[in-house]
């Protein structure tokens, strides 16, 4: 079903309510017109936007079980390398240190909080638990100075988000994990490997020992989950780069893609439609119909199997193929 599909079935079904008219004319127009921005255009939007939400609920749906629906195909790939960045460090004042780095500018006030600065010179390694701009100068505040002296050091990081970039544009310019948003949005972390030794990282369930950890530079060997990204056991020592394969959200639609379909698989495709159903219901407080259309979605979703719950059901010992008729 495409997206116009989609909007003017749940529309009928929902009762033509006057305040989601999406066209002007006719049902199978929509009104698309964006600088006109008339209710029918912001009605079209809001059925967008629930359309884009209903994805994102069977995306990550989860049944009283526990199980939860996993799509193969919402699973993606990005890379990023590791901010290993030297600067110039100038006479400390207190737990203040002066600093410069070519090519960088400091744009925010804490974008080095968390990093470590390292000094080979002295064998410092010192936690930054501040940076900011005043008078022009950059400054970073230590948890202790330690031995720093003024010269050369290297600064490194251990904490990376997903970061909205347009893959239209290159080259990519990040210290963070890239990806366009126009694709779906991150979801969760399923695995990183080390690209230099195509190691994967172990994934640490909780975050207790990495947040005691004092600082230390090593090629880290484990991961958590936050809430945007990840965070290293260690702050790598060397500019290295790792692959991310995460499981993402549907792509979202625009007011311009009347004629597209969703990523689903088209099996798929009625849940998105009993989705908008159940929230029209919702939205006008019908209590009964709202509960009966929840009900017809879970037990549709219950009823269909994924790529992924195929794969598992034929893996060896898991399920026995007998005759037909047997």
């Amino acid at each position: 079903m495409t997206l116009l599909q989609l909007i003017r079935e749940a529309y009928i079904a929902s009762g033509e309510p006057s305040d989601l008219q999406y066209y002007v004319a006719d049902r199978d127009t929509p009104d698309i017109d964006a600088i006109g921005n008339l209710p029918t255009f912001r009605a079209w939007q809001t059925w967008i936007d629930a359309v884009n939400e209903a994805q994102l609920s069977i995306a990550t749906w989860k049944f009283p079980n526990n199980r939860q629906l996993r799509f193969r195909f919402l699973e993606e790939y990005t890379s990023f390398q590791s901010a290993v960045e030297t600067v110039t460090l100038g006479a400390a004042t207190g737990l203040v240190v002066p600093w410069t780095t070519t090519g960088t500018a400091l744009t925010a006030t804490d974008a080095y909080k968390g990093r470590i600065i390292f000094q080979a010179a002295t064998s410092a390694t010192c936690l930054i638990v501040r940076s900011y701009t005043s008078g022009g100068f950059n400054y970073f505040v230590l948890a202790a100075v330690g031995a720093l002296a003024a010269g050369t050091a290297v600064v490194s990081k251990r904490e990376y988000e997903f970061e909205d970039v347009d893959f239209g544009t290159p080259p990519i310019v990040s210290s963070e994990i890239p990806w366009d948003y126009d694709n779906g949005r991150p979801l969760e972390i399923l695995e990183v490997v080390d690209s230099t030794t195509t190691t994967a990282l172990d994934h640490v369930g909780r975050n207790n020992a990495l947040l005691a950890q004092t600082p230390a530079r090593a090629a880290p060997s484990e991961f958590y989950r936050t809430v945007r990204g990840l965070r290293f056991n260690t702050w790598p020592e060397d500019a290295r780069s790792y692959l991310v394969r995460f499981y993402r959200s549907p792509r979202p639609f625009v007011f311009t893609d009347q004629a597209a379909e969703p990523e689903f698989p088209i099996q798929f495709h009625q849940a998105v439609y009993l989705w908008l159903v159940w929230w029209g219901m919702v939205r006008k407080q019908e209590s009964s119909d709202a509960y009966a259309r929840r009900k017809d979605l879970e037990n549709f979703l219950a009823t269909r199997r994924t790529e992924l719950d195929i794969l598992d059901a034929s893996q060896d010992g898991q399920v026995t193929f007998y005759p037909e008729g047997t």
